[in-house]
Order: structure tokens, then sequence, then C-alpha cells
């Protein structure tokens, strides 16, 4: 989906570089200046929860009683666009560095996880 809209937005004349637009921006300064966004990850048989710890209103989960690291990280990023309203076509999962970079395929099996994201803008 965000392929297309970035498709789009390219198409009809759009601004798509994210590293001048000034939501971006300051999402990454934010972030920058909590040193990283803390998320709480919790597992359960009824699905999976994470929660920002260091910033209020952003939070992510599902269904899952096993979820993937890739799941989860997804969801996440997903979530920190979504909390500092960034457009779709703007959003780069590659510009959120998160722990699980290096971990694609393991499995989550903690009841606490801590998640802490930089924002990376190259």
């Amino acid at each position: 989906m965000r392929l297309i809209q970035h498709s789009l937005a390219k198409m009809f004349g759009f601004p798509i570089d994210p590293r001048k637009n000034e939501r971006v921006l300051n999402m990454a300064k934010k972030i920058e200046t909590l040193g990283g966004l803390q998320f709480q990850i919790r597992v359960g048989k009824q699905g999976w929860i994470a929660e920002c710890k260091n910033l209020d209103g952003i939070l992510t989960g599902g269904n899952s009683d096993s979820p993937s690291i890739n799941e989860i990280d997804k969801n996440i990023k997903d979530a920190i666009f979504s909390a500092f309203g960034i457009p779709a076509y703007l959003c780069d999962e590659r510009m959120i560095m998160s722990p699980f970079d290096l971990q694609r395929e393991r499995t989550i099996d903690h009841i606490n996880l801590v998640y802490r994201g930089q924002i990376r803008l190259a």
C-alpha cells in the first residue's frame, strides 16, 4: 500500500523526500531528544501489546501469542509514524533503527522487552 501511495505522490508531484519533510524532521528531533523510544512488550495467550514508555499515546499489538520479531518491529514502526502524523508515502521503515534489525526471524517469548528505536535519516 505504501509503495502505491509513494508512486502516486511522485506522479502528482508531492514532495517525497522524507529528509526534507517538516513532520519527519520533527519526529527525528523528538526521538533524539528522548534518547530513543522505549517500548514494553507483553505477550500472552490473547496476543501481544507494545506500549511506548517514554512518550504517551504510542501503542500497538496483535493477536498472535508468539509474534515474530518482524511483526513486532513493523507494527511498532507503523505506530511511531502514525503517532507523529507522517503520511504513508513518506514512511520508510529504514528511517527508524531498531534493536531487532539484525534478528528478523526469531520469535519473542519474553513477557517484557524494551525496544529502543532511533531515527536515521539516511
